[in-house]
């Protein structure tokens, strides 16, 4: 029987720190990035059973980068839908 070698470790930090500077530049391609890297650790904790580090920080990450753009969304929304009524 072949033994596998052991699989290293994943680490998500620096590519969390990554995605929220991007964010500060340019919001959709840092929230685009953070998916992006939350699908890969997902990936990696469903192939091995272990949770990547610096996973619950992507997830931070999302959470801070998503919301300002659903409530920038929202209000935009409430807007046009006041808008519409006026007339």
């Amino acid at each position: 029987m072949i033994q596998q070698p052991p699989q290293q470790e994943r680490n998500y930090t620096s590519a969390a720190w990554l995605s929220a500077v991007l964010t500060f530049l340019f919001v959709i391609p840092g929230l685009i990035a953070v998916i992006i890297n939350l699908v890969e650790a997902n990936g990696w904790k469903k192939r091995t059973g272990i949770t990547p580090q610096g996973y619950g920080c992507l997830w931070a990450v999302l959470a801070w980068t998503a919301l300002p753009a659903i409530v920038f969304v929202v209000i935009l929304v409430g807007i046009v839908g006041a808008a519409a009524v006026a007339h």
